[in-house]
């Protein structure tokens, strides 16, 4: 359940610089200020500014409070844990950038233990550590957990105010700190930490300790002063400029002040409560909405405000009066019932109102209009539509209404997990297990069991000084006690379950410690005793595997034929790239390939899955939420959303997947106390409500729920393409068949077709449900075309293949971007898996002491061996050196100046007299996948085809393998724009820094991947040999994906 962050920091990021402006120096890109002159809360904050007591997990610590003396300029904040003095939390949302950036601060140290080691400031994965006298820029790294510097300052030697500051920038690979004004060390970053927190994160920003959420880290004793953050990495001098002097905080206030106005009306407005608190309803019901409002403008209100009622698009369907009067400084409510507008699907009040001549308001009630015929009637265990929820009696009842009809087991903690079951050996307890069953029961949702968790006692560590977590994630001791559980499980309840899950997440080791092939063998255990105990059982294997991973743990789980010990075979998706929608075809025949090479294919189903949604709520307002000018992705996003969720389900059903899981709808006490800050952006299927229990659905949830009533209770017969554009997923039923139709084009762009079977006999519905009005436009939002008939099916198919519609406005919305490059940019996607590989597997073959050239040249011909030897308009001037990443893969380019003026291998070639007939570098490591960094010049389109080098991989068994890179696949000439994303390998553009740049301003070198199958052979060596033709080969980088 991995996700990319960048697009929401780099929002946020924009909104900071347009609030500072590039014209005021160091205060370009600031992001976050104390002082503390104001007092607790921060003097400016591109987020939020509030706060408060050093928390655990939400709560604060006890007996402590914020205190502010004097600091080094004015005031300053005292943390002392011995005088109950707390460190101080403030939001990190839209405050601090993964990313790169900057934090500045001052600290007196008071009486400090040289044996304790402690945290001067934290954002979560980021931080400075005090140890032995030494200090840390720490950063997290799932290898080591932690990724230290360790230079000598002596800062318990003194009682002075020091300034410490570090910087980084994830792309460059680079962290630096200073001290008092000094860069004292810098180093390349390990592991890219970026992807490893969500964008909305709950953990703060701490001053003075780390941040607690496990438990209470060991505060720092001193006082602070002028911290600051900033979205970019400053320069020296900028840091030397921040030790002579503060910033100047009568401007970032004036700021704060401005953007707090622009930001807020005269009238609080809360989240409103309604008749049905799960917010669904059906046509003819009355709603009653009450809005808690408080006057905070300092006089009497009063206000004529409406009731607006939105549909699904946020165009108003109703508007009702609604005015108030309230005096000065007082609470009150606004209360209206009106009847539930003619539509279907998701609707939100919104209460507006004048105020000196500006409108105000707030979205403040969500809901969904149901058919009566979503309603689940009787049990469903074959549908395949399924959830992860809590099952509380809420949520079951949600489930009810929405006919979404099983539920996975994983999520009921306490419930379902072996270590909850069998506490003790031979011990068993089935008293939640059923109860929770039993509720199930009563709203006809069915579930499928997760056989996972081992107890304590079972766990082949059991008594070892381990934790839970730890233990529940291990193999067991005996496989026989797994046995005898599975055994057990299954008699107990073998009438109320079908679907039997094999773990969870095996490839993921917070769920399974042991082996892959571990993992087979309790498969290989567990099959034949349920079959034996219920042969109609089905059996799923690979607990939820990920394409991310075929090249490592999930696919060894396949080429071990796991699916010789299951019925069907599942694995784990999220979506939160939206434009990836389509790529799930392809990720489906992965499966499917790699289980034909190794064994027989199973039917898959999706265990675990969902799509990442912005919240229905144009203004949701909470203090854990960044300011909703910097929240990314755009609130309009939901409904694309609401279209991938529809788009999604469709294609898994084209692909004969079994069943999908959506994960996860939460909607009581456990989401409303722990995730308010996944409440704008998240996978979760709930909306905001204003208490527990009170949460509504997603426009995401209930678009699934309407895809079950469109064509739930149909077979899908087809999956149709026109144009690459516009796609068509039918679906035949006994009376009549429906076909789901949208078209890929940019979103709000529409393309005009005609289809005469829906105007001779069929019907046109939204994704919510709601009638189609006037001619068929087809969008990325999908519609349902409805036709009766037994041959329905047939003769939609017929009508989809001759539709009308102008091919030549379909290319013109299909490519908005004219730049061939950025076109090319805007295509090519990451390297399969490598976004999911740790930092501690990445390893930089090294090439420094066969480098004989280098990126730059000066004088041609001079046989000095600059890049082609050409002059200086034809090399990579300015190419940027060091390691940094591209497509999640990190390359090294060697820096010259550190490697006796040579960066590069150059092999021989006809076309010049320099370069090499080959090199044998040694590597002597298991590898799983070789990325080759390499460019190439004299290639011309005639030599597309023919292999331009060799890559020769010699194994420690003797073996030999030999890799071609074949021109206008693997490499294309460095001058030559791919004007098309057809290529084996991936293009980096680079813009040389040179006067006399010929041509289009881009040069290119390539990354190219190779995969060794036999991964538990051993690489020797990997020799670059030439094929000595005009050719001239360039090699820059080799990065290697080690098994050790």
């Amino acid at each position: 359940m991995k996700m990319n962050i960048r697009i929401f920091w780099s929002m946020a990021l924009l909104a900071a610089g347009s609030v500072l402006g590039s014209s005021e120096g160091v205060l370009d890109g600031l992001t976050f200020y104390q002082n503390f002159e104001q007092g607790q809360d921060a003097t400016f904050a591109v987020g939020r500014n509030t706060a408060s007591v050093y928390a655990m997990k939400g709560t604060p610590l006890p007996g402590q409070e914020i205190h502010i003396a004097d600091g080094l300029y004015g005031k300053g904040l005292v943390v002392n844990s011995a005088d109950d003095f707390s460190p101080v939390d403030y939001p990190i949302a839209g405050n601090f950038a993964y990313e790169k950036g900057t934090v500045s601060f001052w600290v007196k140290p008071l009486a400090v233990d040289r044996s304790v080691r402690y945290e001067l400031i934290c954002m979560v994965h980021y931080g400075v550590v005090l140890e032995r006298g030494r200090l840390f820029f720490r950063t997290f790294s799932l290898a080591t957990k932690s990724q230290n510097m360790a230079p000598s300052v002596p800062l318990l030697e003194t009682e002075d105010w020091v300034h410490i500051a570090f910087s980084w920038d994830q792309r460059t690979m680079k962290k630096v700190l200073y001290f008092n004004g000094k860069l004292i060390d810098e180093i390349e970053f390990d592991e890219d930490v970026l992807n490893k927190m969500p964008p909305n994160a709950s953990r703060p920003i701490t001053i003075g300790a780390k941040y607690a959420y496990q438990k209470y880290g060991k505060s720092f004793p001193g006082v602070y002063d002028e911290v600051g953050i900033w979205n970019r990495m400053l320069t020296p001098e900028e840091i030397q400029t921040l030790y002579e002097k503060p910033l100047d905080s009568d401007v970032l206030i004036a700021k704060q002040e401005a953007n707090k106005e622009r930001s807020s009306g005269p009238l609080k407005i809360e989240l409103g409560y309604q008749s049905h608190p799960n917010g669904l309803y059906y046509k003819g019901e009355a709603l009653e909405v009450k809005i808690p409002v408080s006057n905070e403008s300092g006089q009497e209100l009063i206000l004529p405000g409406k009731i607006v009622v939105q549909n699904f698009h946020e165009a108003t369907v109703a508007s009702y009066d609604a005015p108030l009067t309230l005096s000065k400084g007082a609470k009150g409510g606004i209360k209206k019932s009106f009847p539930i507008p003619n539509l279907f699907g998701s609707a939100k009040i919104r209460y507006t109102y004048e105020y000196q001549g500006r409108e105000y308001g707030k979205d403040v009630v969500i809901f969904a209009v149901l058919s009566p015929e979503m309603t689940l009637t009787e049990k469903d265990l074959d549908s395949f539509y399924g959830i992860h929820t809590d099952c509380t009696e809420y949520e079951l009842d949600v489930l009810q209404k929405l006919g979404i009809s099983n539920i996975r087991g994983h999520d009921l903690v306490g419930q379902h997990r072996w270590l909850d079951i069998e506490k003790s050996q031979g011990d068993y307890d089935y008293s939640r297990f059923d109860a929770g069953f039993d509720l199930a029961d009563k709203f006809n949702v069915g579930m499928m069991v997760c056989l996972e968790k081992t107890p304590g006692w079972a766990a082949r560590e059991a008594g070892q000084d381990r934790g839970s977590d730890f233990l529940m994630s291990s193999p067991p001791s005996d496989w026989k006690m797994w046995e005898d559980f599975v055994r057990d499980i299954v008699i107990h309840s073998a009438d109320r379950v079908k679907c039997w899950e094999l773990w969870n997440e095996p490839d993921h080791d917070f769920f399974w410690r042991g082996s892959m092939a571990e993992y087979i063998e309790l498969c290989k255990r567990a099959y034949p005793i349920i079959k034996a105990n219920d042969p109609d059982a089905i059996v799923v294997g690979g607990g939820g595997l990920h394409w991310a991973t075929l090249d490592g743990d999930s696919g060894e789980v396949i080429e071990n034929n796991v699916m010789e010990y299951c019925d069907e075979l599942s694995f784990h998706r999220y979506l939160k790239n939206l434009d990836e929608v389509m790529g799930n075809i392809d990720e489906v025949h992965e499966f499917k390939k790699l289980m034909n090479q190794f064994g027989e294919e199973r039917p898959l189903s999706v265990t675990e899955g969902g799509v990442w949604s912005a919240s229905f709520y144009r203004d949701l307002d909470l203090p854990e939420l960044p300011p909703m000018k910097v929240r990314s992705p755009k609130q309009s996003e939901y409904r694309r959303a609401a279209a991938a969720m529809v788009k999604l389900l469709s294609i898994y059903q084209s692909e004969g997947v079994t069943q999908t899981y959506l994960y996860f709808m939460r909607g009581n006490k456990r989401m409303h106390s722990k995730w308010p800050s996944r409440a704008y952006y998240d996978f979760n299927l709930m909306e905001w409500g204003p208490e527990p229990e009170m949460h509504v659905p997603k426009p995401t949830l209930i678009a699934a729920a309407f895809h079950k009533l469109n064509v739930g209770d149909k077979t899908f017969y087809k999956r149709l393409q026109r144009d690459e554009k516009i796609w068509g997923f039918i679906y035949q039923g006994p009376t009549q068949s429906t076909a789901l139709l949208w078209a890929e084009v940019p979103d709000g762009k529409t393309i005009p077709v005609q289809m005469d079977l829906l105007q001779e006999t069929g019907s046109a519905c939204d994704l919510m449900s709601n009638p189609v009005e006037g001619p068929l436009c087809l969008s990325t939002l999908p519609q349902y075309i409805t036709v009766k008939g037994a041959d329905a099916a047939g003769r939609l198919e017929a009508a989809f293949l001759s539709m009308q519609y102008d091919k030549a406005s379909l290319g013109a919305l299909a490519v908005e971007i004219t730049d061939p490059v950025l076109t090319l940019l805007s295509s090519v996607k990451l390297f399969p898996f490598a976004p999911e590989i740790q930092g501690k597997d990445w390893l930089q073959i090294d090439l420094r002491p066969f480098c004989n050239a280098s990126c730059a040249d000066e004088t041609a011909g001079d046989g000095k061996g600059g890049w082609v030897d050409a002059d200086a308009g034809n090399c990579l001037l300015g190419i940027e050196y060091g390691l940094r990443k591209e497509y999640s893969v990190p390359i090294n380019i060697i820096d010259p100046d550190q490697n006796g003026g040579k960066s590069v291998i150059a092999l021989s070639s006809t076309s010049s007299g320099l370069g090499v007939d080959s090199v044998v570098i040694s590597v002597n490591k298991k590898i799983r996948k070789l990325y080759f960094t390499h460019a190439a010049t004299w290639l011309q389109t005639s030599l597309f085809g023919e292999t331009g080098w060799d890559y020769v991989i010699r194994y420690a068994s003797g073996r030999v393998e030999v890799v071609p890179v074949v021109q206008g696949e693997h490499v294309d000439d460095w001058r030559r724009v791919p004007m098309q994303n057809n290529h084996a390998a991936k293009p980096v553009i680079v813009t040389p820094t040179v006067s006399e740049m010929r041509g289009r301003p881009y040069r290119f070198i390539w990354i190219m991947d190779w995969k060794n199958d036999d991964v538990a052979d051993g690489v020797v060596s990997i020799e670059i040999r030439t094929k000595n033709s005009k050719v001239i080969p360039l090699i820059l980088a080799i990065t290697a994906w080690t098994k050790d």
